[in-house]
């Protein structure tokens, strides 16, 4: 999965990326639009005064920033900073975020406190591992780059690693395609390469050998900055290769030089000469690729983000729109809160009505049950229970003539034991309660009784005795039912 990281930088509809090389400069705007990102090249120039050069630009640039309409994104060069695969040995993402940065010291030829770092991008590929992307520059190159920017009149709130801006544009423009890919990014004062798999970073590496050398070099001398140059490009390429033997390498040149048709030439056919199977090609607007990548990453943030201006280096203009969104968030909360407030003043406002209400409403229909003038508030239940039961002695006997007569039941019975051969003895007879006592023929003679009582919603317990000195059952029925 991706880390996103906090990049420190505002959501803005603009971005304005910026190429600065030894005497060439370029200035891409990227605008965010429905149908997409559009970009804009408002400045791709060769001089020996790019501060004047720049002057207009800046000036533009300045006054959007000033007002949040735009950010503008720098490149920190590779060969002043590193990006680097590391593995933790667990899966756990947690875990990995807490040694990875040892993992880093181990790895750089400086203390880890001098330079600010981070980790762009982490996946657990399902090995029982982390892998982590890890980017670092020494803070002193990173202020050195800042100062630099600062002579020309420009001040980026990002500065972004090159290798990535590189690498994230060309798989943008030229889909990933099969084998391995090599960005070559060929300026005035060095070379950069950045290599890949797929839609995968892999490498970064930078030499100071730029078109200013190669372009003077003898393509026959065997000492010369050309062959240097070959050298160490073919030599970062056989290192991925050695790990993906037989693929196929696509080489992708951008930057300034990249648009000397004839020095590219030159170069191809002395990269050719060593090393064969390699398909090269060239990116639209070269010369201002590298600005079009910074502008696109710090308007979109989101693929691999990276800012090495965060802590202590954040650009003040950061620094103030995260204060105001700090205040924003805290005013939004403190206005929810008092409109919370409020609505617990009106909705206990408008409950204190409701309850006076139903208080008016119970009064009433207790007077009207009661017939009393005026009850105490509180008492109405109590009252109305008092009344209802002072009522209901008035209407028993209204209510028992609709009651069941007893008569029906004791004639059932006695029916029942003249059809079944009993001899009743007593006969007691209650709304809830039913007694005979008698005799019958035989032992199961008042069985017929008993199930007759019972389908009529009695409770029926019968006892019975054996027969001794005389021939009948004696019997004792009780029966009872819920009123």
């Amino acid at each position: 999965m991706h880390k996103q990281v906090d990049i420190n930088l505002p959501p803005v509809r603009a971005a304005y990326g910026l190429d600065l090389a030894g005497g060439f400069a370029a200035v891409v705007r990227a605008r965010k639009t429905r149908s997409g990102i559009q970009n804009e090249t408002l400045l791709e120039v060769h001089t020996d005064d790019l501060k004047s050069a720049l002057t207009e630009t800046a000036q533009r640039i300045h006054a959007e920033i000033l007002f949040q309409k735009a950010i503008l994104a720098a490149a920190m060069p590779v060969q002043d900073s590193m990006a680097r695969w590391l593995e933790a040995p667990f899966p756990s993402m947690a875990k990995a975020r807490k040694v990875l940065p040892s993992l880093l010291d181990i790895q750089l030829p400086f203390p880890l406190e001098t330079c600010i770092h981070g980790f762009p991008y982490m996946d657990a590929p399902g090995s029982g591992r982390v892998r982590a992307l890890a980017v670092a520059a020494q803070k002193e190159s990173v202020d050195s780059r800042i100062a630099a920017c600062a002579e020309l009149n420009v001040d980026p709130q990002c500065l972004d690693h090159e290798g990535l801006a590189l690498w994230t544009q060309s798989v943008s423009e030229k889909p990933p395609a099969q084998g391995l890919r090599l960005v070559a990014y060929l300026g005035t004062d060095r070379t950069v390469w950045v290599i890949g798999e797929g839609d995968r970073f892999l490498s970064a590496h930078a030499s100071k050998i730029g078109t200013r050398e190669l372009g003077v070099a003898s393509p026959d001398a065997p000492h010369s900055a050309r062959n240097e140059w070959r050298d160490r490009a073919l030599r970062n390429l056989r290192a991925q290769s050695a790990s993906h033997p037989d693929t196929a390498v696509s080489w992708y040149w951008t930057g300034p030089g990249a648009d000397d048709k004839t020095l590219i030439g030159n170069l191809e056919s002395l990269l050719h000469a060593s090393e064969s199977g390699i398909h090269y090609n060239t990116h639209k607007q070269p010369a201002s690729f590298l600005a079009r990548a910074l502008a696109v990453r710090a308007l979109e943030q989101r693929e691999w983000p990276w800012n090495y201006r965060f802590a202590d280096a954040v650009h003040p203009a950061v620094s103030r729109w995260r204060d105001r969104a700090r205040r924003r968030t805290a005013w939004t909360v403190m206005a929810a809160g008092l409109a919370l407030c409020l609505l617990n003043l009106s909705f206990g406002a408008l409950s204190e009505i409701k309850n006076r209400q139903a208080d008016h409403a119970l009064e009433r229909l207790a007077q009207s049950i009661t017939g009393l003038p005026s009850i105490p508030r509180g008492q109405e239940r109590v009252v109305v229970q008092r009344a209802l039961e002072e009522q209901r002695g008035l209407l028993d006997p209204f209510l028992r003539a609709f009651d069941p007569s007893h008569t029906v039941t004791l004639h059932d019975v006695l029916r029942r034991g003249q059809s079944g051969g009993l001899r009743y003895e007593s006969i007691s007879l209650r709304a809830d309660h039913l007694l005979i006592q008698g005799s019958a023929d035989d032992w199961d003679g008042c069985e017929g009784l008993a199930d007759q009582l019972r389908n009529e919603g009695w409770t029926v317990n019968l006892d019975r005795q054996d027969a001794v000195a005389v021939e009948h059952v004696r019997f004792r029925l009780t029966a009872g039912r819920s009123s």
